[in-house]
């Protein structure tokens, strides 16, 4: 086969693109594509606008969601009560729920077995303990007086010590509402 721009040549590539045979003078190796290229492709390459930057889609969508997290996490983070917000509600739930039980003890001339007994007429509800949001506050009698009652949040160490009274170094043990 001749090539068709130089009949005295042997047509011996194919070109990349169109698949034209060739002499190596009609088509020499195209720098980019490192195959013969005929000179119509060559022409229509040269004349093909340059490919678009990258968009970097992929930084852009990792930045998006590590600020998302970001502020999903400090959002969190200010949501949650602090141990100091905690504590003050649990006070405030052991003297609203000690009032209660001082006044079922002024009604009734002596006080409850269990907390329950408040519901409905002194307290609407029971309120929760601050450190243990799905149970109520703690009403025992203290070990050797059956007769005495303690009333008690868990406290910051979220651990029931069955109403011993927190520690002001270590922060352990209860925090305790005396009932007379």
């Amino acid at each position: 086969m001749r090539c068709p721009d130089h009949p005295e040549r042997l047509a011996d590539r194919a070109c990349s693109i169109c698949g034209a045979w060739r002499c190596e003078r009609c088509a020499p190796v195209h720098a980019d594509l490192d195959d013969p290229v005929c000179p119509p492709c060559a022409a229509a390459l040269l004349r093909r606008p340059p490919p678009p930057p990258p968009t970097h889609t992929g930084r852009r969508l990792i930045a998006i969601v590590g600020v998302a997290i970001l502020a999903l996490g400090i959002a969190w983070a200010a949501s949650r009560p602090r141990p100091q917000q905690r504590a003050q509600r649990a006070w405030r739930a052991l003297e609203h729920t000690g009032e209660a039980l001082e006044a079922f003890a002024a009604r009734e001339g002596r006080y409850p077995d269990d907390l329950a007994a408040l519901v409905p007429r002194e307290l609407p509800r029971l309120p929760p303990d601050p450190w243990a949001p799905q149970q109520p506050l703690r009403y025992v009698a203290p070990p050797g007086n059956p007769d005495g009652r303690i009333l008690y949040s868990l406290g910051p160490d979220g651990l029931d010590q069955r109403g011993t009274p927190r520690d002001p170094i270590t922060g352990d043990g209860d925090l305790v509402y005396p009932v007379r």
